[in-house]
């Protein structure tokens, strides 16, 4: 790990992926004084934002304003890419966190801005405009809410981490070492979600990831624990209010 032309260059190959309560070895807390886009140029992470669990992956970014204190958890094998930017230079008070979708302009954005010692000032500038147009058009990024309870916050970890298992709350439960009564009173009391609720809404936002990278809506059902694909087509309708072929690419660009 080191620093490159004001890029902090995280290669976290050989890591473990996290699945309990406690921080995982190669995650770090802080904040910064720029903002931040994080990019990823291979494998994903999670980032922690005020017990809010964001995903990027190289179909999408993550736009942190300054100050705003966050957690990375990088998957296995995985290289990301901070970019930072001034305040200043920026230009826009913008303090709200945004999934920014990796279109082929912000790739272009990505290219310029990650290689400062082949790029102008003028075409910085340039390229800084273009993403702060960007920022200001997304809708701001929206991650569920976590259970603070070490125990329950383990659970919802695994849950996140394979949306596919089939374990019941009872057997999670048992997993916690707390009883099933009591994990699902802390997911009802810390998010707002009954522990199903909370894990078909997991399942729901994987899938939603896993359509829009192109995969076939009966290969997506199985992925997050569906064996009838019918059945992951009702609950993915009632989840968005649309059917699961409307988010494949090929839908979305004939749009």
């Amino acid at each position: 790990m080191g620093w490159t032309s004001g890029l902090r260059v995280l290669d976290t190959a050989g890591t473990a992926p996290v699945e309990t309560a406690a921080a995982a070895p190669n995650s770090w807390g802080y904040a910064h004084e720029s903002h931040e886009l994080t990019w990823v140029i291979s494998g994903g992470a999670t980032l922690i934002l005020d017990g809010a669990h964001f995903r990027v992956d190289p179909e999408r970014a993550l736009w942190i304003p300054a100050g705003l204190a966050h957690e990375v958890r990088p998957d296995p094998g995985s290289l990301l890419l901070p970019l930072y930017i001034q305040v200043a230079e920026f230009g826009t008070a913008e303090t709200r966190v945004r999934a920014i979708s990796r279109t082929p302009e912000i790739e272009e954005v990505g290219r310029v801005l990650l290689q400062p010692g082949l790029t102008t000032a003028s075409e910085r500038a340039a390229k800084i405009a273009q993403l702060r147009r960007c920022v200001c058009a997304e809708e701001p990024a929206a991650g569920p809410r976590y259970p603070a309870d070490p125990r329950a916050l383990g659970v919802a970890r695994s849950l996140a981490a394979f949306p596919a298992s089939p374990l019941s709350m009872e057997q999670w439960a048992q997993r916690a070492m707390v009883s099933a009564r009591t994990l699902q009173r802390h997911f009802v009391e810390e998010t707002g979600f009954t522990f199903g609720q909370w894990r078909t809404h997991m399942r729901m936002a994987a899938a939603s990831d896993l359509l829009r990278a192109g995969h076939a809506v009966s290969y997506v059902a199985v992925q997050v624990g569906y064996t009838n694909p019918p059945a992951f087509t009702t609950a993915f309708g009632r989840e968005f209010g649309m059917p699961p072929s409307a988010l494949h690419p090929e839908t979305v660009a004939a749009r």
